[in-house]
């Protein structure tokens, strides 16, 4: 699960969930094929659309890192195309997150200034009710664009009800579609 050679990628699938089909029953199937990986994402605009995003190694067919969809054929009605990112920022403790976010967009250009980067737009910055640790942060931008982003956040604490902290009330108009789920036990 960790991203730590030039080259590595960050791989996203979008699917539907099946009427009556488990989403316990789907993340079963996905932590089989990668048991230490993010477990399956619940989108919090209709928790039948869900996400998984893992790693492939530098050198790796975006193909390889599909899942098997035979695997999946009873719970899922649909797939979103496979999408690929080259990661941006990587950083990850020795600590594995309780809880998970995910954020993707194909809106957004990453051909900006550089020197923009990390600055936070707030005058004097973050307030201290703002900062929180994380244990995980993948920002990856799309392998065959130059607009979109992924972002991915796992912590160790605040769990599912942390979502309210995102800029949720905005996200479905500006075209970004946020995921959240727990570790599994």
């Amino acid at each position: 699960m960790i991203l730590d050679r030039a080259g590595d990628r960050l791989v996203l699938e979008e699917f539907r969930l099946a009427d009556g089909a488990s989403h316990r029953a789907a993340d079963l199937v996905l932590a089989a094929t990668d048991p230490e990986g993010v477990p399956l994402l619940s989108s919090i605009a209709d928790d039948r659309d869900v996400a998984s995003v893992r790693c492939i190694a530098a050198g790796a067919a975006a193909e390889d890192g599909r899942l098997d969809h035979s695997t999946f054929e009873p719970l899922v009605t649909g797939w979103a195309p496979l999408r690929t990112y080259r990661p941006r920022v990587a950083e990850s403790s020795v600590v594995r997150p309780r809880s998970y976010h995910l954020a993707v967009t194909e809106s957004g250009i990453n051909d900006s200034d550089p020197a923009l980067l990390g600055r936070d737009p707030r005058p004097g910055g973050p307030s201290e009710g703002d900062v929180r640790p994380i244990d995980l942060l993948w920002i990856g931008m799309p392998d065959d664009s130059h607009a979109g982003l992924l972002v991915v956040l796992g912590d160790g604490g605040a769990g599912p009800g942390a979502a309210a902290a995102w800029p949720l009330p905005l996200s479905e108009a500006l075209g970004v579609r946020i995921y959240r789920g727990s570790a599994r036990s």
